[in-house]
């Protein structure tokens, strides 16, 4: 692409480069939508009455129209100001000029291209699929929505499959490049990660092999609490065979059978619960229902992936799995969702039923009106509650489990010591390091059980307002270990970046805390860590931004998010909002501190009084100076500003 013609991007975020020379035209959002649209219709057109109703489905069919109008009018304007051809426009229909000479669309090169022969065609192709369709790209309607995600999927599983058919045929590092790069697309496609092992083996031999296999292993651990499946295992072990036969050299036994060898007890990955959620069946409902349900409840497969208490059963399976004769064992899942429409009141209700699968008891069960509330919104707030709902059910039969179990294992310790750091309380604190260190024991690599600990003893410094370092020392110890074994964990990058934060290294920990964040970008506690450490280097705004994600995410967030939420207003100035947030916390013995400043700042000086008495009691050698050198804060200004503030409340 980019021969001197206009560049169409709808891969990945989209643009329009004029030339070729990279130069971005701007459009509005809804054009973009358009091109795709238009684009994957058959002819590339469709007319405006449809579209209108498909771009527009909440404002009615008048002012739906109206709405493509004046979105036709704005293209039709920036077409002529900059010479581009993109869209034809007639009084009936709309019609994608993807033929013209002058412009290139790389939706439409990626339909027409064939399985890569050559690395400079594999590479081709890898410089093409720049991310998903329309990344970034949201709230358009839940229909046209759910339709977008459907096309990233189809469109991301096609390029997947050309990347393999390419790096079979071309391999070498040009074949290892292109499946490294369709692995960041998609993390969690055995049969690419199979296929890169395999090169390795070829081009590097087996010790290479293996090395991918554990980081896949480690991945899925850490990532989906799941392992990778026998056929890739079973992979391994041939490939050493077949590379010991061809060199007639004896391969080590540990080696060759690193896959199929069982670990010793001690390493072996903790009994984390697995979950399958099955696409709803079809039953007599319209097929625009049943595709927004479907779109739905892969949202919710997705959400539940980025826990670490429930290892989730991938979209990409659970899509080729037949809804009315499922497997019997489904992969040896515990708890199965089934899911159904219904018709109901002229619109549709998506059904969820969660199962155990030893005794088939319904363990939960409810229904989901798809069409109530604004649909974008009403979309995201569904998939959050069933993501919610599932987990927190089988958390709870899990420490059910835990509590009449003889000998717990490291999973089930692990979960109580996350129930102990619900609140910000040093008993409970210590409560659940006692769990996760029992964990730990159990299961050294179990890297949640490592993170845990970590944490633990960061908040027990904050919680006692120590000036020593030796419980951040020992935090950053633990926290390096599990990055260690795990370098793809989030969380484990997150608890070592947390941990050299409060030791002073700001900049390191908001480099960690970048990274723990691609890692998991929904991830609500890293985000709330992130915005705690931009809160400290003194960026309020965009530390405001993630801890209010954090709590979108979080809809009952825990205490610490409230605190960061309040400390980020706080040095906003908006001391009326950080005391709505730190009213909201369980226990807010921890923000007495913070509670007396904002009082004080905002006149109310007995009430003030009140909370440094409070916080007196806890702390009664208590002092501003001795506090403050302890604060990692970057702004003198702020330091300044909370020094004055707990002094205005009648700290000393």
């Amino acid at each position: 692409m980019g021969d001197g013609r206009d560049l169409l991007l709808l891969l990945g975020a989209p643009a329009l480069h004029r030339g070729g020379d990279g130069i971005s035209t701007a459009l509005p959002q809804k054009a973009f939508v358009l091109a795709a649209v238009l684009q994957l219709s058959v002819g590339r057109r469709a007319s405006r009455s449809w579209l209108a109703t498909s771009m527009y489905e909440d404002a009615g069919q008048a002012g739906a129209l109206a709405n493509l109008r004046q979105l036709l009018s704005r293209i039709h304007d920036r077409q002529t100001e900059f010479g581009v051809d993109i869209l034809s426009i007639s009084r009936t229909e709309v019609r994608l000029v993807a033929a013209a000479p002058d412009l290139e669309v790389d939706l439409a090169t990626l339909d027409e291209l064939e399985a890569p022969r050559t690395g400079s065609e594999l590479a081709r192709l890898v410089k093409l699929y720049r991310g998903d369709l329309l990344e970034g790209v949201s709230g358009c309607g839940e229909a046209l929505d759910a339709w977008i995600r459907a096309q990233r999927v189809r469109l991301r599983e096609r390029y997947g499959d050309l990347v393999l058919a390419g790096a079979a045929t071309v391999g070498g590092v040009d074949g290892e490049t292109a499946l490294r790069r369709l692995l960041d697309v998609d993390p969690y496609r055995e049969d690419a990660w199979r296929s890169l092992i395999g090169l390795r083996a070829k081009g590097h031999g087996i010790a290479a092999a293996q090395a991918v296999f554990a980081e896949m292993r480690c991945r899925f651990e850490a990532e989906l609490g799941t392992s990778p499946d026998g056929r890739t295992a079973g992979l391994l072990s041939e490939l050493g065979r077949t590379i010991a036969s061809a060199t007639e050299a004896d391969v080590p036994r540990s080696a060759a059978q690193v896959a199929s060898q069982p670990e010793p007890e001690a390493r072996q990955p903790p009994s984390i619960p697995k979950l399958c959620v099955l696409m709803p069946v079809r039953a007599g409902v319209e097929d625009a229902h049943v595709d927004l349900a479907e779109a739905l409840v892969e949202d919710v497969v997705l959400g539940l992936c980025r826990l670490r208490s429930i290892a989730v059963i991938a979209p990409h399976t659970t899509r080729q799995l037949s809804r009315e004769n499922p497997p019997k064992d489904l992969f040896g899942a515990r708890y199965v969702a089934e899911t159904s429409v219904r018709s109901f009141g002229g619109g549709a209700r998506l059904v969820v039923r969660l199962v155990r699968m030893v005794d088939r008891v319904t363990l939960w069960g409810e229904e989901f009106d798809l069409r109530a509330g604004d649909p974008g919104e009403h979309h995201r707030l569904l998939s959050r509650s069933i993501v919610t709902a599932l987990a927190d059910r089988v958390e709870r039969m899990e420490l059910a489990r835990f509590e009449s179990a003889r000998q717990p294992d490291a999973y089930h310790l692990y979960l109580r010591g996350r129930s102990h750091l619900q609140v910000l309380d040093l008993p409970d604190l210590r409560r659940a390091r006692k769990a996760f260190a029992q964990a730990a024991e159990r299961a050294p690599e179990f890297v949640p059980a490592l993170n845990g600990i970590a944490r633990t003893f960061t908040l027990e410094w904050l919680l006692l307002s120590r000036t020593d370092r030796e419980p951040l020392l020992e935090a950053r110890r633990i926290a390096t270990r599990a990055v260690e074994v795990d370098p793809f964990s989030g969380e484990a990058v997150r608890e070592l970046a947390s941990a050299t934060l409060f030791l002073g290294g700001l900049d390191d920990a908001v480099d960690g805390l970048t990274r723990a964040e691609r890692l998991a970008p929904h991830h609500a506690d890293i985000l709330a860590d992130h915005a705690n450490a931009l809160t400290h280097c003194s960026d309020m705004l965009p530390a405001l931004g993630r801890i209010e994600k954090a709590i979108e995410l979080n809809p009952i967030p825990p205490d610490d998010y409230l605190w960061t939420a309040a400390g980020a207003l706080f040095f906003l100035d908006d001391y009326e909002g950080a005391l709505s947030h730190l009213e909201r916390m369980k226990r807010r013995g921890p923000a007495n501190r913070l509670t007396a400043a904002c009082l004080a700042r905002s006149g109310r000086r007995k009430e003030a009084a009140f909370y440094v008495a409070r916080a007196l009691e806890d702390q009664p050698n208590f002092r501003i100076d001795d506090w403050i050198a302890t604060i990692p804060l970057r702004s003198k200004d702020h330091v300044a500003h909370y020094a004055g503030a707990l002094s205005e409340a009648g700290f000393r």
